[in-house]
C-alpha cells in the first residue's frame, strides 16, 4: 500500500474507494464529511483526508490535504501532514482554476508534496515524481477511467510503488444510498 497517491473523490462513494483501495492506493481525499464512509475505508484499509485550503489554519490537524496554489502558500502549511501544489498542467475538473504551475515548481517546494491538477495518467504522474514531487493526487485519473483499478495500478508504478495485488473484500455495503 502506497502513500504516493492521493485519489480526490468528488462524493463518498463506497463502490469505488473499495475498488481504488484494492488495487493498492490507500489514501482517498474529498470535501465532503462523512463519518460512516471515512469508518468503512478505514475497514477497507485505507484513510480519508478532507481538503482544506491553504488559507485554514493547519493546528495541528493530521487528516488533511492541505491545498497550495503557489510556493508563496507552503507556509501556511508548515505543519501539514500532506500538502498539494496545484494546478501543475492544465486541468479538465477544474478548468479556470488558475495558471499552471508547471512541473519545475515541484523541486523548488523545500518540502514533500503531491502534485496536484491535471495529471491525468502515468507519464504525468512520472514527470511529477521525477521533478520533486513526492507524490501524486488525482481526481479524473481515476473517477473518470473505464478502469479505475488498473489506471490506480498504472498511477502507483509511476510513482514508484507497486500496486496491490488484490481486491479489497469488505463484506456487505449497507443499501439506501452511497455509503
Amino acid at each position: 500500500m502506497s502513500d504516493r497517491l492521493i485519489v480526490v473523490l468528488e462524493t463518498p462513494d463506497l463502490e469505488l474507494a473499495r475498488v481504488v483501495i484494492g488495487a493498492g492506493a490507500t489514501l482517498l481525499a474529498g470535501t465532503f464529511f462523512d463519518l460512516e464512509f471515512d469508518w468503512r475505508v478505514e475497514e477497507f484499509g485505507g484513510r480519508v483526508l478532507t481538503l482544506g485550503p491553504a488559507a485554514t489554519p493547519v493546528h495541528g490537524r493530521r487528516d488533511m490535504l492541505w491545498r497550495c496554489h503557489g510556493l508563496d502558500e507552503l507556509p501556511t502549511a508548515a505543519d501539514a501532514e500532506f500538502v498539494s501544489l496545484s494546478p501543475i498542467f492544465e486541468t479538465a475538473t477544474k478548468p479556470g482554476y488558475g495558471p499552471p504551475l508547471g512541473v519545475d515548481v515541484l523541486g523548488r517546494a523545500g518540502r514533500p508534496v503531491y502534485a496536484l491538477g491535471g495529471v491525468d495518467g502515468p507519464a504525468r504522474a512520472a514527470e511529477c515524481v521525477a521533478a520533486g514531487a513526492y507524490g501524486v493526487a488525482v481526481l479524473g485519473a481515476v473517477s473518470r477511467s473505464s478502469d479505475p483499478a488498473r489506471a490506480v495500478r498504472n498511477l502507483l508504478t509511476a510513482v514508484g510503488t507497486p500496486p496491490a495485488s488484490g481486491p479489497v473484500e469488505p463484506g456487505p455495503v449497507p443499501q439506501g444510498g452511497h455509503r
